[in-house]
Order: structure tokens, then sequence, then C-alpha cells
């Protein structure tokens, strides 16, 4: 999909990826149905970070394979793992393509300024480390620097951001959005698909 440009930040002076959690308004913390947009985000991130968690392993054995070890097996498991994990990209065009929007509407436009540059920024580490990963040669040596220079920071940035969802996003969107906005955010999600989730049922208020 195509990005579309996006104002200044209207959140007093702005807004930051590190904008701190104690600055949210009381209130933001609810149970919340599985099938509202939130929850469904937040089981994706919780499935993303299980596959992050699993990849770090297989990145941590070839760290420690001594320079004559065979690293093939675990570089099939990460080439296999990594197209499952370049999924995350449909949690990020709807939060971007769906959720962003509906902020926007309330003046709140930081999150899709900054944070969309961050999913880029992601995109393209998971992008390398898949290019990376397409080798066929290379010894120990170097698959452990790929590790380090490339895997790592991926793994690393996939992570943050689903922390920084958690925290300062979500939050944020249960502030800004009424119930019959997030009836609309689940109905416009379908056209996108899930991420590592089974599709869940259209999110109604009780």
């Amino acid at each position: 999909m195509t990005r579309k440009k996006r104002g200044s930040p209207r959140i007093g002076k702005g807004w930051s990826m590190s904008d701190s959690v104690d600055q949210r308004a009381e209130g933001d913390e609810q149970t919340l149905p599985a099938n509202h947009p939130v929850s469904v985000m937040k089981q994706e991130n919780a499935a993303i970070q299980d596959l992050t968690t699993e990849m770090r392993g297989e990145l941590g054995a070839i760290e420690q394979l001594p320079l004559h070890g065979d690293p093939k097996p675990h570089l099939d498991t990460l080439r296999t793992r990594i197209q499952d994990l370049k999924s995350i990209n449909v949690h990020y065009q709807r939060k971007e393509e769906v959720l962003f929007p509906y902020l926007e509407q309330k003046g709140v436009t930081g999150p899709s300024k900054v944070m969309w540059a961050k999913d880029d920024e992601v995109r393209e580490l998971v992008n390398g480390f898949e290019e990376a990963l397409a080798s066929d040669s290379g010894t120990v040596g170097d698959w452990k620097v790929v590790s380090q220079a490339v895997g790592r920071p991926a793994l690393d940035a996939i992570d943050e951001m689903a922390y920084k969802e958690e925290q300062i996003l979500f939050p944020m969107a249960m502030q800004q959005l009424t119930g019959p906005e997030w009836v609309r955010i689940s109905q416009q999600s379908y056209p996108f698909g899930w991420c590592m989730v089974p599709e869940p049922p259209p999110y109604q208020p009780v």
C-alpha cells in the first residue's frame, strides 16, 4: 500500500517513541474481549515475540559453534522462520492503514508520523536479514558476524516496536477512540488479514 504523507505532530510539543508510560492518563488499562482490535494486536505481538525468541535461540546456537562446526541446521530453521516473521507486515499495515487514521481524526498525528517511520526501519532490517540468510556460502565465523550485525538488530527492533505499541500506542488509542470506532476498525481490518493468529470474529461491544 502507498504510504501517505503525514503532517507534524499535534500533541503538545510533539510525540516521541520515547514518551514515558507514566505520562499516560489513568483509565487506559481495561479488560478487553479477545476479539477487540487491541486484544488481537496484542495476541499477534505475543506470537511475534515467541518467534523472535526462537530465532534468537538459533542465532545463539550459531554463535556458540566452534569454527569447524556446522551451522546448516540452524540456518535452515532461520530460513523457514524468517518467512513467518515477514507476516509482521500484515500487523503493521493494519496499524498504519486502519488504526492511525482514526487517531488522526482526533488530532493525534504523532504515532502515524513517528511510528510508521519506525515500522519502515523494521521492514528494512527484516529484509536485510532475509537477504543475508539467502546466501549458501560463508564460514561459521561469517555467520557469527551476520548474527550479531544483522540478525539480532532485526529481532531487537521487532520486540522494541511491540513494547512501544503495548505501553504507549494501545493505551493512547483506548483513551481516544469510542466503542463504535473500534467496531469500524474491526470491520476494516479484515481485508488485511492477521499475523500468526486465527481470524477473530468481528468485534461488537457487549
